[in-house]
């Protein structure tokens, strides 16, 4: 599941700044039905960091579109479908579950719904969700639901303190719950993550004698779980101040920062405007001196 990594990195031809971010389409033929039609996607995009709820920003709109059959509403969520999943597909689409999310719900939802009734694997289908939360940004209730929901089935999952993957997931429960403004929830679970085994130090590179790192995964995996242990530490301490922003000033890069602060303060709560007037922030406005809009 590398698609839940934390660390940030460039995605695509991105030694080609000046393509990234092009539309392309894709022709597709649906799944169920056969039916032709015109996908626009991207061929490449670059991340140059993320929200707390892991949405990113870059180079293109954030989560990527999912194929969708102008025609029956079936959300291509993988290229290939085996003959048994077709015929699965075909009757979901049609139940009225499926046709009452159709104009309700968003497309990662109405994946993570195909998802799930196919039986994939709990953790994807509540990624799914979380992307799908993204895609409703300009719905409160409805990014309010998506999170409950994700937040609740993370936290469901089977206990696994070796893998990253699910410790991520569970900050990024953590996270919803505290921008859902249920702060005490947020903190259990973030506090019942085995940090110890994140507050690993990053090994040096190891060169075999053609001079190739031979340790990358090792350094992949410290430097991973060091992200995650200082986004912990990060949301808990907005937990604590009882900051539910969905883009708090103090997880932002010192350049977003200084922007939300000098052209978006009236959009920012409480303990993120107070911070704004810190002389930590104040000193980040001089450096980028943005002018007020």
């Amino acid at each position: 599941m590398r698609h839940l990594k934390f660390t940030v990195m460039a995605i695509g031809l991105t030694a080609v700044p000046a393509f990234a971010g092009m539309p392309v389409p894709v022709k597709m033929k649906c799944a169920v039905g056969g039916e032709a039609f015109t996908h626009i996607t991207t061929a490449s995009y670059t991340i140059f960091g993320r929200r707390p709820d892991g949405k990113p920003f870059g180079s293109w709109h954030f989560p990527l579109d999912i194929p969708v059959c102008p025609g029956n509403g079936l959300v291509m969520f993988q290229e290939e479908f085996s003959a048994d999943e077709v015929k699965t597909l075909k009757v979901l689409i049609s139940s009225p579950e499926y046709r009452a999310m159709r104009d309700r719900d968003t497309s990662y939802y109405k994946a993570a719904w195909l998802m799930r009734s196919l039986g994939r694997s709990p953790i994807d289908v509540a990624w799914k969700v979380v992307q799908a939360s993204w895609q409703a940004d300009g719905d409160i209730p409805l990014k309010q639901r998506y999170q409950a929901e994700y937040a609740a089935a993370i936290t469901a999952l089977p206990r696994d303190d070796q893998s990253i993957d699910w410790m991520l997931m569970q900050a990024r429960a953590g996270n919803a719950y505290r921008e859902l403004e249920r702060f005490d929830e947020a903190k259990a679970v973030l506090d019942g993550l085995p940090l110890a085994s994140l507050d690993v130090p990053v090994p040096a590179q190891s060169r075999n004698a053609a001079g190739e790192v031979e340790n990358g995964k090792a350094i992949e995996d410290a430097e991973n779980r060091r992200g995650i242990l200082r986004y912990v530490k990060d949301v808990r301490d907005l937990a604590d101040r009882r900051n539910a922003s969905s883009q708090p000033v103090r997880m932002a890069s010192p350049r977003l920062a200084a922007e939300l602060c000098v052209n978006g303060k009236d959009r920012l709560d409480a303990d993120d405007k107070a911070y704004c007037e810190s002389d930590a922030m104040k000193a980040v406005i001089a450096r980028f001196t943005l002018p007020p809009r």
